[in-house]
């Protein structure tokens, strides 16, 4: 029966994942019955017209903007728990939506909408100015790029801290990686960290520290940062374009990288230097992977060859 099919049971498993056509985007929530081998599709979230890149979910409800929400609790790690999750596409802010909630057709918050807004009027106006090119960009002398809290472009990645549950990050098409309060105003990032040259496509906190944050991107080179004192951070050369970035749960120290070339590499984090192996996973562009965190060494990779392995 209808009411059954949303009914949530203990033994059900939950997914979510995104889709898109040329006219419609959505966030669809799954069950899987595992007694009975059944998946069918709970309830889906319409998003706005613009593609999806990346999810990440959330157990922490943000801060209403009118005061309630996570910062209601002193500690932002002992709010009550949520089901939440932030959305990531081609608009450069993130939205949050409650998973628990049928029919919702508007996120509960919405990261970055100041800086967004306040980034394409100065494009407009920029591309208007007397001495800019067609893409707002002043002739003439170059200078290093201004930092902003919030991003300019694209949303391409997401990772959310278990260990710290107000804290999400967020790296971009801008080339910046951003760090978001939940517990705090929604408008602008709390931090901004510029140590890549190209596109930001994967991060992922570690494991047991909450402060260190690897990430990877277009510039074809991987990083470790502790969040804390941006300037601590060391590289790695990926040899091609990231896609996916993943730390190995049972031996915290490494870090796997895939990439564009279809390889997946695995540098220590401890020291810079050459991957400690590379492995030939896909023909084409390895576009994900993950570690399975009850079987140690078991790794799991997916390609734009449509299979994984």
């Amino acid at each position: 029966s209808d009411e059954n099919d949303f009914t949530i049971d203990q033994t059900d498993l939950m997914l979510v994942g995104a889709r898109s056509d040329e006219e419609f985007s959505c966030v669809e929530v799954l069950v899987y019955q595992e007694a009975v081998a059944n998946l069918y599709a709970h309830h889906d979230i319409p998003l706005p017209p613009v593609l999806p890149l990346c999810l990440a979910w959330i157990d922490l409800r943000p801060t209403h903007p009118g005061g309630q929400g996570a910062s209601s609790a002193a500690d932002p790690n002992s709010a009550p728990r949520a089901n939440m999750l932030a959305v990531g596409t081609f608009a450069p802010y993130i939205e949050v939506y409650d998973l628990d909630v049928i029919d919702g057709m508007l996120p509960v918050a919405k990261l970055g909408s100041d800086t967004a807004e306040a980034a394409i009027r100065a494009s407009v106006a920029a591309a208007a100015a007397p001495g800019r090119d067609k893409k707002g960009k002043k002739r003439g002398k170059g200078g290093g790029r201004e930092v902003v809290n919030g991003h300019t472009d694209a949303v391409m990645c997401l990772d959310w801290s278990e260990l710290q549950r107000n804290v999400l990050a967020s790296g971009s098409a801008d080339h910046t990686v951003q760090l978001w309060d939940l517990a705090g105003a929604h408008g602008s990032s709390v931090s901004a960290l510029t140590h890549h040259d190209d596109k930001v496509s994967a991060l992922a906190w570690h494991p047991p520290e909450a402060a260190v944050l690897a990430t990877a991107g277009f510039d074809q080179r991987a990083a470790v940062v502790d969040v804390r004192a941006p300037s601590a951070l060391r590289y790695w050369e990926t040899g091609a374009d990231a896609e996916a970035i993943a730390w190995d749960p049972f031996s915290s120290h490494l870090l796997a990288v895939s990439s564009d070339d279809g390889a997946v590499r695995c540098f220590d984090a401890r020291q810079p230097g050459a991957p400690l192996w590379t492995l030939d996973a896909h023909r084409t562009d390895c576009t994900s992977l993950s570690y399975n965190s009850v079987v140690p060494g078991l790794l799991a990779t997916g390609s734009s060859e449509k299979n994984v392995k």
